[in-house]
């Protein structure tokens, strides 16, 4: 199987594996997520592309070909950025660049910028606890 990944539920960017398509300074904290699964377990490590958080293999239900209840997957950072919820809401959708194959700068984003794309949110799920800055 090649390489496959999934968006995170708060920026919508890829998990990103660490064998070259991360940029130092930009997004290499992508790399380091956290993973719902339906059955209650939460993975915490770097996503190395192939379906495997840390040293755990994700798990992944099949059926007609079909992925059903899917992982609910978050960048580190931004699965912190909304309380670090421990309830398994939904699956997060596939990357279509399968967190590989995109274009220098389409995943250029600075953890640092994570509470604006936050505010772009428009349906933030239940379980989050999103924190707001006093202005």
């Amino acid at each position: 199987m090649g390489l496959f990944s999934w968006n995170c539920m708060v920026c919508k960017h890829p998990m990103l594996h660490n064998m070259g398509v991360v940029t130092p300074g930009v997004n290499e904290w992508m790399n380091r997520v956290v993973v719902l699964e339906k059955n209650g377990s939460i993975l915490r490590g770097p996503y190395d592309g192939y379906g495997r958080v840390g040293m755990t293999e994700m798990k992944m239900e099949w059926k007609d070909h079909k992925m059903i209840n899917g992982p609910e997957c978050y960048h580190e950072a931004c699965y912190k950025a909304v309380g670090s919820p421990t309830e398994y809401t939904r699956a997060s959708l596939h990357s279509i660049d399968q967190g590989h194959f995109f274009s220098d700068g389409a995943h250029d984003l600075k953890e640092k910028d994570i509470p604006d794309a936050i505010k772009k949110i428009k349906k933030p799920l239940k379980t989050w606890k999103i924190k707001k800055k006093a202005v």
